[in-house]
Formats: structure tokens, C-alpha cells, sequence
């Protein structure tokens, strides 16, 4: 690995032991030296961890060019911001939901930052995400109203219950001015992506720990692994997602079961998942309880998996240019689609809805097949021609074919029927609202509506 995505990778630790911490000032010097200050900017700025990094170049003690530094303290000045209006707008919700009897498990990034970072702002996070009982929800439900929280479903004019039939989450409950938006889940993975999971075992290894003051759960060691793994989106993979990862074996380690998460990933039917993610993990911060299990899992793994994982793990400093977002935002032009009234809008985001499908960028064409720069043009046109079946695969797995198909067709039937309910809203001289005017009618704040994508993710 060369030394700027080395130095990169090793700001990502959150407990960096004694010689990589001597290793990382050898190799800061040396970037001076090189000039090679703004390439490592960019570098965190795609992975996304310059807050993270910033932390770790002060704790070190490492001088940093002013230019350089004010870009990653503006970065990370604007994350302490977002994520301490988040908690001190999230905890009162919390409280309620405590008194009223609900376990609440904290997860991923909410619960890492504090036990595992010790560093509330190591990273941006849009919600806080939580666990709760399927018999706690007709709670959890009367809290988040009596609190004024509003949510996504109503905007679309839906009940944000009607998703307990076949998903395991709800929709997102946000605050109007969207300080705070709440992931409520009962489960940890969707009934229709195969994943079969024995939620009676989670709970009943539930570990108690304080949340800001809070008492609240966390997922065991070996579960909470396992549920990092198999969440992780697969092209959205530096090393702000990797990181909590290798960074969380690092500190528990000695606390994973890793033979149960072997067996657990087969009757879970997580293998594929587990595989892909340790694997990436793996050709970053090597360990050898990741190794063993990696070796179990492979031939367990499918065909296609087992290729894909060797391509990016192939060459490791590539994980690190490799991110891509193209997923969230074929999902944002989804959640959009959906909430518009106005058949203009509609056709406009179902347009950017296929163009991110079928045209994306050539920048985030080569990331996701993992193409270097100077790949040839032949190259990215193949590229381009198996791309839209990588981003089917990502839908498929989490909802299954049939049902991706039938979505995908529900969208162009919404279109043609919302043109015709239009026509007629239209000759009564009351055109249907624009999404503007959809979230002002449900109390959403002017200065937050252009936040709301962020939201929708």
C-alpha cells in the first residue's frame, strides 16, 4: 500500500497500537516532503473520515499544513454541530421511551462512537438508529407522535405502519426542523432478502450500557459484528464504513464467538454477506480470527461473490478510491418519485431514477467495477454494460427479484395515473401541490426542507 492511503488508513484506527502510531509520524514527514498533503485531503474527503482524522493528526501531535487543516476543521465542525443538535434532541425521545418500559438497543454508529471512538463526532451520521420489540411498537408509536415527530410515510399519505407487514423497519420519524430523525427497527435485516435471523437469540444477548446518561442495549459482541457485516452496503465500502468494522474487532476481539458467527452466518443465511465485508476488511487491517473464519466461509460462498470479493480485494489501496454512492442515490430518486404529486415531478425523478440506473457517471462506473483511472475505454464500456446488473444484484438481495420487478413496474403505472389525476385536478383549476408545498403542509420547516434528501436516504 503507498504511504498517503497508508497514512489514511491508519487515521481510520481508533486505537492505533505503539508502532503505527510511530509509523504514522515517519510517514506524515515525509508527505511534506513530497508535497503529497493535498492527496491525503482527498483521499479522507472520499472516505469520508476527515473528522476522524483531524482527531487523530492532534492527539499524534502531527503538524499539518494551515490550509490543510482548516479544511478538515471546517469538515469536522460541521459534523459536532449536526450530531449534537441530533443527541440533544434524540435523548428526550429516548427518556420516554425508557420510562415507558421499551428496551432500546443503540446501534452501529451511535453506540461505536462513544464505546469504541470515544469521540462523539468521529464521523457525520444522519439518525440514530435503534432497536426495539415488535410488542413495543404500538408504544413507541404513541411516544414519537406525542413528541411532534413527523414521518416520511405521511408525506406520501401513508401510514408509517403499514411497513410492519413485510419490512422490519419504518420509515424515518424526523422533528420538523430535521435535527434529529429516528431509524426505528424491530428487525435487522428485510423478510424478503432470505436472511433468516433468530431474533429470540439477539435479544436474550442484549448487553446493558449508558447512552449519554441513558440506559439502553447493545447488540453482543458477536451479533453486533455480524449485523455491521451483513449491513454494509457493497459499494459504499471506505473507510468510513470499513473502519467501524476492523475497528470494533480490534477493541472486542476477545469477546467474538467467532465460531458461532460461522455457524450462525450459515443457518442466518448471511454467508455471502459476511464473506464480501470480512473479506474487504481483511486486505486492510489483517487479523487472524478474520482469516480462520474467512476460510470456512469460502466455499460457502457463491460463485459470483467469491469474484467480486477477489477483484476488490486484489489490490487493498484501491478499497480506499473506491467508494461509491450511486446506490443512495437511485434510492433518494426513488423515496422522491414516490412523494411527489405533480406528474412533471414524478417523470423527473423517475428520468434520474434510470440515468443513475442505466448512465451513471464514468467516475462511479469505475468504482463500482473497481477500474483504475487509466483504464481503457473498452474497458469502461464493458464496465458500463455489467453495471446495471451489479446495482439489480443490490436491490434483489435486500427485496428478492419478483418483488424488485414489480416495483420497478409499479413506478411507470404511478406515472401514467398520476398524469391522468393531474389532467383532472388541472380542469378543475386546482393543480396537485409541488413537493415543496407537501412538506410545508406537514410542518416541515422552509430552512429544512432542502435537507430532506438526506432524510429520504
Amino acid at each position: 500500500m503507498q504511504s498517503t492511503e497508508r497514512i489514511a488508513l491508519l487515521l481510520s484506527l481508533a486505537q492505533p497500537t505503539s508502532a503505527e502510531t510511530t509509523e504514522l509520524r515517519v510517514l506524515a514527514r515525509d508527505l511534506s516532503t513530497k508535497g503529497e498533503w493535498p492527496r491525503l485531503l482527498e483521499l479522507l474527503k472520499l472516505n469520508c473520515i476527515e473528522a476522524k482524522a483531524l482527531a487523530a493528526l492532534k492527539a499524534h501531535e502531527i503538524a499539518v499544513p494551515e490550509p490543510i487543516e482548516q479544511a478538515l476543521r471546517s469538515a469536522r465542525e460541521k459534523i459536532e454541530a449536526q450530531n449534537g443538535s441530533r443527541i440533544e434532541t434524540g435523548l428526550p425521545v429516548l427518556r420516554a421511551l425508557v420510562a415507558r418500559g421499551c428496551d432500546v438497543v443503540i446501534l452501529k454508529g451511535n453506540y461505536l462512537a462513544g464505546e469504541v471512538y470515544a469521540d462523539p463526532y468521529y464521523k457525520k451520521m444522519n439518525d440514530i438508529d435503534i432497536l426495539v420489540r415488535k410488542r413495543d411498537l404500538d408504544a413507541v408509536h404513541d411516544i414519537f407522535q406525542g413528541a411532534g415527530l413527523l414521518s416520511a410515510a405521511a408525506l406520501s399519505n401513508e401510514s408509517p405502519r403499514a411497513q410492519e407487514k413485510y419490512s422490519h423497519h419504518w420509515p424515518p420519524f424526523f422533528t420538523p426542523d430535521l435535527k434529529c430523525v429516528f431509524g426505528t427497527h424491530w428487525g435487522l435485516a428485510s423478510p424478503l432478502s432470505g436472511v433468516s435471523i433468530d431474533y429470540d437469540k439477539i435479544w436474550s444477548r442484549v448487553i446493558p450500557f449508558e447512552f449519554h446518561g441513558l440506559p439502553a442495549f447493545t447488540l453482543e459482541p458477536t451479533d453486533l459484528l455480524h449485523h455491521l457485516c451483513f449491513h454494509l452496503p457493497p459499494y459504499k465500502t471506505g473507510l468510513r464504513e470499513l473502519g467501524d468494522i476492523y475497528n470494533f474487532i480490534r477493541t472486542r476481539r476477545a469477546e467474538i464467538d467467532w465460531g458461532r458467527l460461522v455457524r450462525e452466518a450459515i443457518e442466518w443465511k448471511t454467508v455471502d454477506r459476511l464473506y464480501y465485508t470480512l473479506s474487504l476488511v481483511q486486505a486492510l487491517d489483517p487479523s487472524r480470527e478474520a482469516r480462520a473464519v474467512l476460510l470456512k466461509l469460502e466455499p460457502l460462498a457463491a460463485p459470483f461473490t467469491r469474484r467480486e470479493t477477489a477483484v476488490r480485494v486484489a489490490t487493498p489501496e484501491r478499497i480506499l478510491v473506491s467508494r461509491s454512492t450511486q446506490i443512495s442515490k437511485i434510492e433518494k430518486a426513488y423515496a422522491l418519485f414516490s412523494l411527489a404529486r405533480r406528474p412533471q415531478e414524478k417523470a423527473y425523478f423517475l428520468y434520474k431514477m434510470w440515468r443513475n440506473f442505466l448512465a451513471p457517471k464514468p467516475a462511479e462506473v469505475r468504482k463500482m467495477n473497481n477500474l483504475p483511472e487509466n483504464a481503457g475505454a473498452l474497458a469502461l464500456l464493458k464496465a458500463y454494460g455489467r453495471n446495471p446488473a451489479l446495482i439489480s444484484r443490490v436491490f434483489a438481495q435486500d427485496m428478492g427479484w419478483n418483488v424488485f420487478v414489480l416495483i420497478t413496474l409499479r413506478h411507470h403505472v404511478d406515472l401514467m395515473r398520476s398524469v391522468g389525476e393531474s389532467a383532472v385536478s388541472w380542469l378543475r383549476l386546482a393543480p396537485p401541490p409541488a413537493l415543496e408545498d407537501v412538506f410545508r403542509a406537514m410542518g416541515i420547516r422552509d430552512d429544512a426542507i432542502e435537507n430532506m434528501e438526506a432524510v429520504l436516504e
